[in-house]
């Protein structure tokens, strides 16, 4: 069974904590990272390769929909949620 990669964005710790907690019971899922800001989430995406993206709308340095804009031409077969 392959495993789902996940990387976690958001400016709110509670956030994470709260995504992490959920996703954690599910065997085949494993949080490969997390960012707090637009900027963190582009070099962190373009560098894990995740299959999938939580994304905050509204962060610090770039929102969420210019991280997607982004992210969905480098990495195209990475879901963003």
């Amino acid at each position: 069974m392959d495993r789902i990669s996940i990387l976690i964005v958001d400016d709110h710790e509670i956030i994470h904590s709260g995504i992490s907690d959920i996703l954690k019971k599910e065997k085949r899922l494993e949080i490969i990272g997390h960012a707090y800001n637009g900027d963190e989430a582009i070099e962190k995406a373009l560098e894990l390769k995740p299959n999938i993206i939580f994304m905050d709308i509204s962060m610090p340095k770039k929102n969420g929909i210019e991280v997607t804009s982004l992210l969905s031409e480098h990495i195209p077969e990475t879901k963003i949620i």
